[in-house]
């Protein structure tokens, strides 16, 4: 199969799933890996978490820990791929979160699993940037460390705090790149991390003047925590779960890979299963450099270093250590990149745009629609005794359906609050306000086709498709089906619209 069919498949089947083609298809499928990869980088997430890892369990259980997070982790992956391969959109896991539920609950699940993703991915990349929390390293701390194995000053907090200032904003300006232009930054990220590994695994290995022997490091424990040890093994998966965190990152730029639905998932299995294995010799490698684990944290607990740079240390001193620490910050450098542009994709997918507070603006905003599938345009049924507010609704909707800039647009008419006009017209006749109403009265059926007609009979062109449904947002059932029946109008209407700007 050629390229050109290739994207050609791709686009298809992102039609498929009510999305038109927006963004560049610039990833090949190497990329794709690389980025997750990248993204994980278990040699950077392992040596930040490293502190963490060592009060909370110690050799023994840190090991055991990432064995049991990472045949768990793989097993999710396996599953997410899975997914991926039939939903390969930008939307990634909020968008299959909503696909895997009910219509009713789609929604809901969609807005949780958005959210969480959101805030999971910025929260970490900020605790990547600066931290404050005691046992959690960061790209600021690491720099202070190599300054100090360089026999400098330890750099202050507001130093520390620009450097992050300083990293954010060299990463935002790498993700303005084309996305092949990223891509290519990815794969030589992958080589470095991948040689950066076996260079620190081959140097704390053959290095280190004392090493433990197998029992310390499969079974020696340390707590410095507290708690008791049966809770103590299970916070310590923690530092696993945090290694591994982004393995999904490809899904989320499926829309700009090519091949995707293969693509795609087997990025996320080949991250999954190389990052479990390259995570598992580094700690090995740390590990076996720490004679006694108990005599360590004596020695460097209260150290600012992180104490993966002071393993560093004991196996190579001075300027071994500082080559490295150096190594390790590279590493961080471009692990931090390649999650914020994870971060910049989780908003992609199906976008609202709410103009109801603006519809006496209409020119200021209707020109930037000219890319828009659907309107939604929504009418309150019980206005219709208020003339000049349904007057001005039906005023706006006909210089929505008369804009040149929303002429492939598919319109959708809701016609809301069905129940209450039900009560209102006992009482409130509509024939009082629209003397053409010829319908019976207190029949809530006639005066709401009437309502209809009105906004009908704006439409300038017979040809063009309108789509309109009596609503009630107390009826949760229709309200479902509905939502349901606008999902099909929408992917009706990315086909047409992208039939119509094919070149």
């Amino acid at each position: 199969m050629s390229k050109q069919s290739e994207v050609d498949s791709d686009t298809d089947a992102l039609q498929e799933l009510g999305y038109t083609q927006e963004l560049y298809r610039g990833f090949s499928p190497f990329m794709s890996f690389a980025f997750c990869f990248t993204t994980v980088n278990v040699l950077t997430s392992i040596s930040i978490g490293f502190n963490y890892a060592l009060i909370t369990g110690g050799s023994g259980v840190i090991i055991w820990s990432w064995i049991l997070g990472s045949f768990f982790t793989i097993l999710i992956g396996l599953s997410l791929a899975e997914i991926c391969s039939v939903y390969p959109s930008a939307g990634s896991v909020y968008y299959w979160a909503g696909q895997l539920v009910s219509p009713r609950r789609a929604p809901l699940a969609s807005f949780i699993c958005g959210w969480f993703n959101f805030v999971g991915n910025v929260a970490g990349k900020l605790n990547t940037l600066n931290s404050q929390l005691d046992k959690i390293d960061c790209f600021a701390s690491i720099v202070n460390a190599a300054f100090v194995l360089d026999g400098k000053p330890p750099l202050n907090i507001h130093i520390q705090v620009g450097i992050s200032v300083g990293i954010t904003f060299i990463w935002a300006v790498q993700n303005a790149l084309r996305i092949d232009q990223q891509g290519w930054l990815n794969n030589i990220a992958t080589f470095i991390q991948i040689c950066s590994t076996i260079g620190t695994v081959l140097v704390l290995f053959l290095m280190t003047p004392q090493r433990a022997t197998v029992s310390d490091v499969f079974t020696s424990t340390y707590n410095e925590t507290g708690f008791p040890f049966i809770y103590v093994c299970f916070i310590s998966i923690l530092s696993t779960l945090f290694s591994f965190s982004g393995y999904e990152a490809g899904a989320h730029l499926a829309e700009e890979t090519q091949s995707a639905g293969k693509a795609a998932p087997h990025g996320i299995v080949g991250t999954c299963i190389c990052s479990a294995i390259v995570g598992f010799v580094y700690l090995l490698a740390l590990l076996f450099a720490i004679p006694n684990v108990t005599n360590f944290m004596e020695v460097n607990n209260y150290d600012e270093m992180n104490l993966s740079i002071a393993v560093y240390r004991l196996a190579v001193p001075h300027k071994g250590a500082l080559a490295l620490t150096i190594l390790l910050i590279i590493n961080l450098h471009f692990g931090g990149m390649s999650g914020m542009t994870v971060t910049s994709r989780i908003g992609r997918g199906n976008r609202i745009i709410d103009t109801s507070g603006e519809k006496s603006e209409y020119r200021k905003w209707t020109h930037y629609f000219d890319k828009v599938i659907s309107t939604v345009f929504v009418v309150s049924l019980i206005d219709y005794d208020q003339e000049d507010k349904m007057e001005e609704s039906i005023k706006l909707f006909r210089k929505i359906v008369t804009s040149p800039h929303l002429a492939y647009s598919s319109l959708i008419l809701l016609l809301n609050k069905k129940d209450l006009l039900e009560e209102k017209i006992l009482y409130s006749h509509l024939k009082d306000y629209y003397p053409e109403f010829d319908g019976p009265e207190r029949d809530s059926q006639a005066p709401r086709e009437f309502i209809l007609k009105m906004f009908i009979d704006m439409m300038p062109d017979d040809k063009k498709t309108i789509y309109s449904y009596f609503t009630c947002a107390k009826n949760i059932d229709n309200s479902a089906f509905i939502f349901a029946a606008i999902k099909d109008s929408l992917h009706l209407s990315v086909q047409k619209f992208t039939n119509t700007h094919k070149t």
